[in-house]
This record gives structure tokens, C-alpha cells and sequence, in this order.
């Protein structure tokens, strides 16, 4: 299961969610992104999205107050993929 957070992100007092998506598309490509919901009259509203690329695993989301933290590995552009 992907990480995912829940908390009031915006200050309304009301559930707000942070959840990692994980796309494959066939070949060795794993895109990851973590997409940002708010909650507009107890409904579902996009607010954002976070791309960190190709294989680069989010290993955690967290909620605390008005303030989510995404974890992911980095490494530099030029540097091979390796697990």
C-alpha cells in the first residue's frame, strides 16, 4: 500500500489528505507522485500534485498541522537507478 496522510492542511477544520500514487505503464518506468486533496464542503477537491520522477520510491507522507512531509530517496541526475 502506498504511504498516505490525513490532517487539516488548510486550517478549515476539516480532513484533508496527502496520498502516494504509483503509475506503471508497462516497460521499467514506476512514476511516482503524491497528489494533495482537500475537502470542500465534505467532498473531494483537488489542490495539488508533487512529481519526484521515475523509480523514486515515496516512503512516507505525513500530516502534522497545516504542514505535510513527503520522504523520497534522492540522487543526482547523472547517477544510475540501483535498489
Amino acid at each position: 500500500m502506498q504511504p498516505c496522510a490525513v490532517g487539516d492542511l488548510d486550517g478549515d477544520k476539516a480532513a484533508d489528505a496527502a496520498r502516494a500514487v504509483l503509475v506503471r505503464t508497462g516497460g521499467t518506468g514506476q512514476f511516482w507522485s503524491v497528489v494533495f486533496r482537500g475537502n470542500t464542503g465534505g467532498k473531494p477537491t483537488y489542490r495539488a500534485v508533487v512529481d519526484p520522477g521515475d523509480r523514486i520510491p515515496v516512503t512516507s507522507v505525513t500530516v502534522a498541522g497545516p504542514k505535510a512531509t513527503v520522504i523520497w530517496p534522492t540522487r543526482s541526475a547523472d547517477a544510475p537507478y540501483t535498489h
